[in-house]
């Protein structure tokens, strides 16, 4: 009797353990890989005037995780991040554009606040937006502000060529924000 009721059991384990084997959902394990902007060229790296740059600011919520837009619906990629914040990956490349090429008496302080950092998954870009503020280190009131847009297109719609246009973005932008200060500077 006892077997024959342990030999029961035992049969009713294997049929339900069985039917729970079968209908669990095969897991599938993917890695999270981190990207970053690409350096500058080394002709970028001078500056002919001093300047401050303040950490960039951002209020995006998603921090390291890559944003993608699809029309007006902005999703993010839970497998690919960026090794730093926008904010400070921004900083860092900024800082490293605009180290002087000799100490001057024209001192600058630059403010920016980044608006957009994502991919365009429609028109397969990477879009970058920052409202720029240049003040004098004499003086609070502004010299300048603007807000700079720029599209890259990428190669495809993969993490790497979304950091690569990212990296062709900004850089476009310091060359912008290098014309914008030397003119800045020349009307004062």
């Amino acid at each position: 009797m006892r077997f024959l009721l342990l030999f029961a059991l035992t049969a009713a384990m294997l049929v339900v353990s069985g039917c729970f084997g079968v209908n669990l959902p095969k897991q599938e394990v993917r890695q999270t890989v981190a990207y970053d902007l690409l350096p500058l060229p080394a002709e970028e790296g001078k500056f002919e005037y001093e300047l401050e740059i303040v950490p960039f600011h951002s209020d995006a919520p998603a921090k390291y995780k890559m944003l993608h837009r699809n029309g007006t619906r902005l999703s993010v990629d839970e497998y690919s991040k960026w090794s730093q914040t926008p904010g400070a990956m921004m900083t860092r490349l900024f800082r490293s554009a605009f180290n002087p090429s000799k100490m001057t008496g024209h001192s600058y302080r630059l403010f920016a606040t980044i608006l957009r950092f994502e991919a365009n998954d429609e028109t397969l870009t990477a879009d970058l937006t920052v409202k720029y503020v240049l003040t004098s280190q004499r003086s609070a009131a502004p010299l300048f502000i603007r807000t700079l847009a720029s599209s890259e297109k990428m190669k495809e719609n993969s993490p790497e060529a979304f950091a690569g246009a990212m990296s062709q973005a900004a850089l476009l932008q310091i060359r912008e924000i290098k014309k914008l200060i030397r003119e800045a500077t020349e009307r004062k």
